[in-house]
């Protein structure tokens, strides 16, 4: 037998990208409020473009009322442990 080689390639997730997929929003889609578990700090309401609606500093846990947005899809940014994610939203009326 002659000489052989074996190559190994393997792809981890960072562990702060394994920290933002346990960010869980719900329920999605809403019709008015809505939560994010997982999350103590900074959150945003954007547009699909980007455009900040909402901001809320000191994110506790509570619902975010989204009762006087017009229907339609909607992100949420949050950051958690330093790195930040958005989730999708979409609101139904």
């Amino acid at each position: 037998m002659g000489p052989f080689n074996i190559a190994i390639n393997a792809n981890y997730l960072a562990i702060d990208e394994y920290d933002l997929a346990d960010v869980m929003l719900f329920p999605n889609p809403t019709q008015s409020t809505f939560k994010l578990d997982g999350i103590v700090g900074a959150v945003k309401v954007m547009d699909l473009a980007g455009k900040e609606l909402l901001t809320i500093q000191n994110y506790q846990g509570e619902l975010i009322d989204m009762s006087s947005f017009s229907e339609g899809v909607y992100l949420i940014g949050f950051e958690k442990n330093g790195s930040t994610g958005t989730k999708k939203l979409i609101l139904n009326k």
